[in-house]
């Protein structure tokens, strides 16, 4: 990304940029108003206008319905996603409070916090689950993407492609009720999450918002859990974490009608999407030797059907 078309994204909203990530989106940092805000770049192959409007307007939605995300900001025109050029579109966002969560963030592992994260995803579902129909965002469905078709599937791995297929057809063969699939976050693992001082969370970063099943978003955070007994630090063992979490969703909403298949095929889903990314994201030359056992784990599971954790339900 270069100087000048980074100056043009962030001219709209008048404020100096400082570059925090340049990979699938753009993403800067800028301030607005004494406002701490982000601004992203966007290249329309990744998303249409149409999309990018369709996400904030899903947010707004959500906020509406009082959770904690980071609202839009609209530009000196009074518009929420900006054209630069003919090739990019860039909107803005206020910044989320706290600090951005990991592993190594004590505070959102206590029960409190962990239970939260749990009720704010119901409390999501629900807002979406309520919109029905009436409001159809112009999103993508959960088929759609590259690496869930198996587009970046290595040659060798024909039995892969093979299974790969094989879950596609089960998923399309679970009920799409608005209790059980509407728009979601598609992405909200610990990376995409701030905490502060009280143990209130935010959620950012919806970029892959789709059409999906609700327990894939369960499904992503409980993949994304690291192994606390692999770290020197004490935490919460993953699996009480992944009971916490649950009991703080089904205190505000309840859970459908087969969980448990829907939840396994959805952790199976994110194994072979998370498996694919891995050759998009690092190149050839790149693949180390802790690359290679990484991959050739999630490989072997992949072909035994394994979830990478035992499923509570």
């Amino acid at each position: 990304m270069t100087p000048e078309v980074l100056a043009q994204a962030g001219a709209p909203w008048g404020n100096p940029l400082r570059l925090i990530r340049d990979y699938e989106n753009v993403v800067a940092a800028m301030t607005i108003q004494g406002q701490a805000a982000v601004l992203r770049l966007t290249h329309i192959s990744h998303r249409s206008h149409g999309q990018r409007a369709a996400e904030l307007a899903f947010m707004q939605d959500a906020a509406t319905a009082g959770l904690p995300v980071c609202l839009p900001i609209a530009s000196q025109r009074g518009t929420r996603v900006e054209p630069i050029g003919a090739l990019f579109q860039v909107c803005c966002f206020v910044h989320a409070s706290g600090r951005r969560a990991s592993w190594r963030t004590p505070l959102l592992w206590q029960d409190r916090t962990v239970t939260s994260w749990g009720q704010t995803l119901a409390r999501l579902h629900a807002s979406s689950s309520a919109a029905g129909p009436a409001r159809r965002w112009a999103r993508p469905g959960w088929d759609e993407d590259d690496v869930t078709c198996g587009a970046y599937l290595p040659a060798g791995d024909a039995d892969i492609t093979t299974r790969l297929q094989e879950l596609i057809a089960q998923c399309r063969s679970l009920p799409c009720q608005a209790q059980s699939y509407g728009l979601i976050h598609a992405d909200v693992h610990q990376g995409n999450l701030h905490v502060d001082a009280a143990g209130a969370l935010q959620l950012f970063d919806v970029d892959d918002a789709c059409y999906h099943w609700f327990l894939y978003d369960l499904s992503v955070v409980f993949y994304h859990l690291p192994d606390g007994e692999a770290e020197s630090a004490p935490r919460p063992t993953r699996q009480h974490i992944v009971d916490t979490i649950l009991a703080g969703y089904c205190a505000q909403r309840a859970l459908p009608e087969h969980a448990r298949r829907q939840l396994r095929l959805c952790m199976l889903l994110r194994d072979l999407q998370m498996y694919q990314s891995r050759f998009t994201q690092t190149a050839p030359e790149d693949r180390a030797d802790d690359w290679q056992r990484t991959t050739t784990a999630m490989a072997r599971r992949i072909r035994a059907g394994c979830p990478v954790l035992a499923l509570p339900l």
